[in-house]
């Protein structure tokens, strides 16, 4: 079973590989958070660059696209990349997202259990479209 950390790892080489892509050394990325490590031989200046996402890097849909449902294309996109697996130009994410949410059940309500998803349904009310075509619930 790959570890969350190796995805990170593989996810920051995949991020620093692409011009334009950058991750501070002194970056310490785990899987709760972003953190900076201490080092007696250099603070990090004011306004001094950290992390930098080229945008190919960043998955995304049609921007003209509709919001009119809960649903995007950047969703129906993320989940094609999925489907794709290593296949992806997306798969250091992909393999990221992919262990990250194995280890941690329920970051998303399509992940929560049927008795989360109702609850939350029951906040929200009924998502239903114009037409009258239930939605599911928004990643």
């Amino acid at each position: 079973k790959p570890s969350i950390q190796a995805s990170i790892e593989g996810l920051v080489d995949w991020i620093r590989a692409t011009p334009g892509g950058f991750v501070h050394e002194a970056l310490d990325i785990q899987r709760h958070g972003i953190f900076v490590r201490s080092s007696e031989n250099r603070a990090i200046a004011p306004n001094e660059l950290l992390l930098t996402i080229p945008k190919e890097n960043i998955v995304f849909g049609d921007p003209t696209e509709s919001f009119e449902s809960m649903q995007c294309d950047t969703i129906h996109n993320f989940l094609q990349q999925i489907q794709l697996g290593n296949e992806s130009r997306f798969s250091p994410y992909i393999q990221f997202y992919n262990d990250y949410t194995a280890e941690t059940p329920g970051v998303m309500p399509s992940l929560y259990s049927d008795a989360g998803q109702k609850w939350v349904r029951a906040i929200v009310g009924s998502m239903k479209s114009r037409n009258s075509v239930e939605q599911r619930l928004p990643p």
